[in-house]
């Protein structure tokens, strides 16, 4: 009974803070002073280790900064993906409200929807999403 309250809980405690993990390392490139770099591809551009605080200080655009995936602590969410580094922590915590808040939602949703549709819709609907 426990285990299973404990299950309950736990992906709305530990779930959220996950989703909003931000990586602790990133690299930033390196801007040369020639313009002529910019005109040849990725493959001669270098990296340099930077921190969250330097991309939004120099206001990189996403292609100019990276997360470290070899971090162990690292995780592929929605931060990086959204490029969300330079946000504000409360609007990255509204966007994991809404997450939830539409899970819930569709919880009490798509059953009734399914009781007055046909089921077997519904739940081939669901595979495919």
């Amino acid at each position: 009974m426990l285990i299973s309250s404990l299950m309950s809980v736990m992906p709305l405690t530990n779930g959220l803070a996950f989703l909003e993990k931000t990586p602790n390392m990133y690299e930033c490139r390196q801007v040369s002073s020639h313009r002529m770099s910019d005109l040849v591809s990725d493959l001669k551009s270098s990296w340099k280790s930077c921190t969250a605080k330097e991309i939004c200080a120099m206001n990189l655009a996403q292609k100019d900064y990276r997360a470290i995936k070899s971090d162990p602590e690292y995780l592929d969410n929605w931060v990086p993906k959204l490029d969300m580094v330079c946000k504000p922590q409360s609007e990255i915590g509204l966007l994991g409200s809404f997450f939830f808040l539409g899970a819930m939602l569709s919880i009490f949703w798509i059953p009734k929807y399914a009781d007055t549709n046909d089921r077997i819709n519904i739940i081939l609907a669901g595979l495919i999403v």
